[in-house]
């Protein structure tokens, strides 16, 4: 039986036009191989001979682009693409924001609800603090101490809670080593 010749397709002006258009609409190079019914290497190799580059900056927002902005790619003019991409960009970092003020106002307000009990001791007032949310600078802010300090202060008091508990549960069962 003879053996198939494998023939060298050469690449068509409407193929190249095609690498290019879809190259720089940020489409995969395995999806254009499909496409043209080659390789994927080949299809790379070919990108490269043609020169085309994909800046690797434009290619990262790409590939955090929503998909209804990659849908635009290649559609629109490059320019066009980033302002929609900035401003999409800039908007989602806005609600970002947003959600983090809510969240800091609600824990702030949680806070105050703690300093207004009576029943807790400082300590302990800061540990339910950090319980509620409140970051560990906040809560040194308000007490006018290092974040570190409020640190070393909160695992003093869960320490201590820890130990009380033991030492009640060894209260009831005098056998109990403590553990568990």
């Amino acid at each position: 039986m003879p053996e198939k010749k494998r023939g060298l397709r050469r690449y068509t002006a409407e193929e190249c036009a095609l690498i290019r258009r879809e190259y720089a609409a940020f489409v995969p190079v395995r999806e254009i191989g499909n496409k043209l019914g080659r390789n994927a290497n080949d299809i790379g190799q070919k990108i490269r001979h043609l020169g085309l580059r994909r800046s690797k900056i434009a290619w990262k927002k790409f590939s955090n682009a929503p998909e209804h902005l990659k849908a635009l790619a290649g559609k629109i003019p490059a320019d066009e693409w980033r302002a929609k991409f900035h401003s999409w960009q800039s908007e989602q970092s806005r609600q970002a924001r947003e959600q983090k003020l809510q969240a800091q106002a609600q824990a702030a307000a949680k806070g105050a609800e703690i300093d207004a009990r009576e029943d807790l001791t400082r300590r302990e007032k800061m540990a339910a603090k950090q319980a509620a949310g409140m970051s560990l600078r906040a809560i040194g802010e308000q007490y006018g101490i290092t974040k570190q300090g409020v640190h070393e202060i909160i695992n003093y008091v869960s320490k201590k809670s820890t130990l009380a508990s033991r030492t009640r549960r060894m209260a009831k069962n005098p056998r109990s080593t403590g553990k568990t």
